[in-house]
């Protein structure tokens, strides 16, 4: 029992498994990991941005400049949306230091590109998927600490 705590289930399915039973779980889980509170805030331009950390898919840095990849929810579907005209002055180690206090975690994959673990639907010893197919290549610097991670994922412990 106190092993299933840490994990934090969010239902038990008896089998035979109904597929209204399943999709119903699902759709909690989804969307409770989607309302996340998190967000990411900044200001460019004179504009002030506040982007829920649960639809950005990464970070990626150029020189000075942060560049946001993100989902946009609609219609509880996800539409992929890329934020292009939205940046952020800063360096990447300072996005990555912010987002070490939130509940969603970000993988550093190479030194210009911090990814959403929650958008990684691969992981392999040098590359990762992502949910919209992008391969990425961890550079050899990082790769001991994705291995850790995956290697944690596995055995059901939160990521820390």
């Amino acid at each position: 029992c106190k092993e299933m705590i840490e994990v934090q289930p969010y239902a038990f399915i008896d089998k035979p498994v109904s597929e209204e039973k399943l999709e119903k779980i699902l759709k909690r889980v989804f969307e409770t990991h989607l309302n996340s509170d998190d967000s990411y805030c900044f200001s460019y331009n004179k504009r002030q941005y506040n982007i829920p950390l649960n639809q950005i898919r990464f970070f990626q840095s150029d020189k000075r400049i942060v560049q946001i990849n993100a989902v946009q929810l609609e219609n509880k579907a996800i539409k992929l949306m890329k934020y292009k005209e939205i940046r952020n002055y800063g360096k990447l180690e300072e996005v990555e230091r912010n987002l070490r206090k939130a509940n969603v975690k970000f993988l550093r994959i190479r030194k210009s590109l911090l990814v959403n673990t929650r958008f990684i639907k691969e992981y392999s010893a040098d590359r990762v998927v992502l949910d919209n197919g992008r391969e990425v290549e961890i550079s050899k610097n990082y790769r001991d600490h994705v291995r850790q991670h995956y290697i944690s994922m596995l055995k059901g412990r939160r990521w820390e």
